[in-house]
């Protein structure tokens, strides 16, 4: 049985903090289903894992920077509680979705951080997109 992210992070004792952290999900423009973690308000914090990796490995950062940032932590496309997409594991089409996610959620810029593979899916989305809606990496 899966627990939603935002009770397993209250279950470890790393919750939310003082703001409403909401687990929600998008349908990609390949339409997969992903699932997300957003927290706090302000400037947006991205948060990408490697691959195999869900949102919550980055407990400890959404606890601690939701306190003055908005942040969002991304379930990749076949990784924790987003759809097993049986296309569009590649590299190409992951930053595709930060691109999808990006436009979801209406922002006009982030801070892309990733771990890992994360780190290169930021990579390609500059690639592909210019740095135009990148604040920082």
């Amino acid at each position: 049985m899966r627990l939603n992210s935002c009770l397993f992070l209250a279950f470890l004792g790393f919750a939310c903090g003082t703001q409403t952290c909401l687990a929600e999900e998008f349908t990609t423009s390949d339409g997969v289903r992903l699932h997300y973690i957003s927290e706090g308000r302000g400037e947006t914090l991205l948060f990408i894992p490697g691959w195999s990796m869900p949102a919550e490995i980055w407990r400890y950062q959404i606890a601690h920077f939701s306190r003055t940032y908005r942040v969002v932590a991304l379930d990749p496309r076949s990784q924790g509680e987003s759809q097993v997409a049986m296309s569009g594991n590649a590299m190409q089409r992951r930053a595709e979705d930060l691109n999808d996610l990006i436009e979801h959620l209406q922002l006009r810029r982030v801070v892309l951080i990733g771990w890992s593979l994360g780190v290169k899916e930021a990579l390609m989305f500059v690639n592909m997109h210019r740095d135009i809606k990148v604040a920082a990496l």
